[in-house]
């Protein structure tokens, strides 16, 4: 009886490391989740939404194990 080769998995399962963010404010990992961002951010201050600013700027900062990844 011969077993299956092994599965080489899903990158996150080879590397430990989230391809994804599970923060609580899910951060901004490829460049179009940024762009994304940006408008929101600028959509927030044309309707001076100060939280949402916030909420938004710390999508873009912070450490996040996702973007180890990228």
């Amino acid at each position: 009886m011969t077993e299956p080769p092994p599965s080489d998995g899903t990158p996150e399962e080879r590397t430990g490391v989230p391809t994804r963010c599970y923060c609580l404010f899910n951060h901004a990992i490829t460049e179009q989740e940024r762009a994304e961002v940006r408008k929101q951010i600028d959509y927030a201050r044309r309707i001076g939404d100060t939280r949402g600013l916030l909420v938004h700027l710390t999508r873009l900062t912070g450490e996040c194990p996702a973007r180890r990844n990228s």
